[in-house]
């Protein structure tokens, strides 16, 4: 695994319109915002294809990380009602 993680949680929720999922791990995290900044505009990283699929849906993703922290991504999509 990149992150180095030992443990990883998964959470799925309808709330209201939307689908909202976390995704959150004890891994080293990013060393700084500028760096995941940079790998995602340069596409060296899953997380830039996921971002894009995220928005073409109509969703947002964000990214929460720090140094020895962790990373926890949140993704959340308009639930299709129709």
């Amino acid at each position: 695994m990149h992150t180095n993680a030992s443990n990883a949680a998964v959470v799925l929720r309808i709330q209201g319109e939307q689908v909202k999922m976390v995704v959150a791990d004890n891994g080293k995290g990013f060393q700084t915002p500028s760096e995941l900044g940079s790998l995602v505009c340069s596409g060296k990283l899953g997380l830039a294809r996921a971002e894009g699929w995220v928005r073409s849906a109509g969703g947002m993703l964000r990214i929460e990380s720090a140094p020895g922290k962790g990373t926890k991504l949140t993704v959340e999509l308009p639930l299709d009602t129709s």
